[in-house]
């Protein structure tokens, strides 16, 4: 999880709050998934393996490892990497510890214990893995000592790098982690949430106290809610301060202004790449499809602020205009399992959306896949009849008869 321009100073980075020294038996590697090879390796890989730096840096992963514990390397990561891709947004993937068979230098093979974590590098869009090999031979303390060493070296790393101070996540149910920390905060009280939501939804725009008191406190007796608003305030700075946090909060003119300068906020990525004027081509396809994956369900669908209610409409009006977008550019180039993906993502969201399950439908009938139309359609007329107790649309309808009387 880095901001590096280039991986030469991310490299620096990790020379720098390196844990393993020249004499040691654990060696310390980055390994770059976009080139399939490795970017840094610590000199203790010669008196693990017998291998210099420079032959280390030149192996690639099946001359390293047996046969099997490639294979069984590769599902692992695959399996950590489908956690990234599936909802694991906090740029973070939980580390893993486990034992392999690796290949010296003389030709012996050593059995040797590993522990890998993602680095998510947003800059280039890439993922780097972190590790740490130990000879088991030499372990002098429990299982967890690699472990504890790999989270030694992150929390190292993230002293050296560019990280958020803070990760904010609004697709779904409000997630607020602070830096570098796995687990969401814990609200004092819910009104504190919501008053925090309240004041991200609108950072960096001056708010009137009075509509804040309103929004919240919309029963509130006039002379107490001053005193509600006071109390709720201190708490959530409280919450923002234990977990590392920086933001900044004016009173000025009877008017509210709060910011989060270094937190990074899903919606604001989101923001910055959904305008108007989207142009999808071959060269920003990867943005467009990574910002179409943050919306994993309606803005602040898990907590119940009904002030919330015209933004997530906003943002799923939008949402749906970059999923027809990316539709459009993989119709065009025949891509038609990538544009039943994006259908299949629409539709795990929005299950009654007409206009997706009639595009999902056509998609079929591209694909020649009868079974599987006639499967879709028959989810979807009881989905609509046992939901909003109609049938589907003419155009859907029409669709189905075309392919039974063919």
């Amino acid at each position: 999880m880095d901001n590096f321009n280039n991986i030469k100073e991310y490299l620096k980075s990790i020379e720098k709050c390196r844990l393993t020294s020249d004499d040691s038996v654990e060696c310390l590697w980055l390994f770059d998934l976009a080139s399939n090879c490795l970017k840094y390796v610590s000199p203790s890989v010669f008196n693990l393996r017998g291998l210099t730096v420079q032959e280390a840096l030149k192996e690639k992963p099946e001359d390293s490892f047996t046969s099997e514990s490639l294979k069984k390397l590769k599902s692992q990561c695959i399996s950590m990497l489908y956690q990234f891709l599936d909802g694991v947004r906090n740029e973070e993937i939980k580390s893993n510890v486990d034992t392999y068979n690796q290949y010296c230098k003389d030709g012996s093979i050593k059995k040797v214990e590993i522990a890998i974590r993602f680095i998510f590098n947003r800059e280039s869009n890439n993922l780097n893995i972190l590790g740490i090999t130990q000879d088991i031979g030499h372990k002098k303390s429990s299982n967890n000592k690699i472990n504890y060493k790999l989270e030694s070296l992150l929390n190292n790393v993230h002293k050296v790098l560019d990280v958020p101070n803070g990760r904010i996540y609004c697709f779904g149910k409000l997630l607020v982690y602070g830096s570098n920390s796995n687990s969401p905060v814990k609200w004092r009280t819910k009104k504190s949430e919501e008053l925090f939501t309240y004041l991200l939804q609108n950072r960096e725009q001056e708010i009137c106290k009075w509509k804040i008191c309103d929004t919240l406190w919309p029963e509130c007796d006039p002379n107490k809610v001053n005193n509600r608003l006071h109390t709720t305030l201190y708490k959530m700075k409280k919450t923002l301060n234990s977990a590392n946090i920086n933001f900044n909060i004016k009173f000025v003119n009877g008017c509210y202004w709060f910011c989060l300068p270094d937190a990074y906020v899903d919606v604001s990525e989101f923001n910055s790449v959904v305008i108007p004027d989207m142009i999808i081509n071959d060269d920003t396809i990867k943005k467009y499809k990574k910002t179409f994956l943050l919306y994993k369900n309606p803005y602040l669908e898990g907590n119940d602020f009904e002030w919330a209610f015209s933004q997530r409409e906003l943002y799923s009006i939008r949402y749906h205009k970059l999923a027809k977008h990316l539709i459009d550019y993989y119709m065009k180039k025949r891509s038609y399992i990538d544009a039943k993906r994006i259908i299949h993502n629409v539709l795990e969201i929005y299950p009654l959306d007409e206009h997706a399950n009639e595009i999902c439908l056509k998609l079929h009938l591209i694909l020649k896949d009868r079974i599987s139309f006639i499967n879709h359609y028959k989810y979807v007329q009881e989905l609509y009849k046992a939901e909003l107790g109609i049938e589907p649309s003419s155009a859907i309808q029409k669709l189905y008869n075309s392919i039974i009387d063919d």
